[in-house]
């Protein structure tokens, strides 16, 4: 079996999600994990995102 693809989205969180990646996981047979950095409205979706780089890699190394 080979192993599945895993993509990682960063991303402002927003309800309900927008991911398109999170739609299309089914149909590319991959694995989808999703980092939020903040919540935000439909007006400021467009701003800059900005990580903090230690959850960042904390996250990675939980989830991959």
């Amino acid at each position: 079996m080979a192993p599945k693809c895993k993509v990682v989205e960063i991303d402002h969180g927003t309800t309900p999600s927008r991911s398109f990646y999170k739609r299309m996981e089914n149909y590319m047979s991959c694995d989808y994990y999703p980092f939020y950095v903040d919540q935000t409205t439909e007006e400021h979706l467009e701003d800059n995102i900005k990580i903090n780089i230690d959850e960042f890699i904390k996250f990675l190394r939980g989830h991959l």
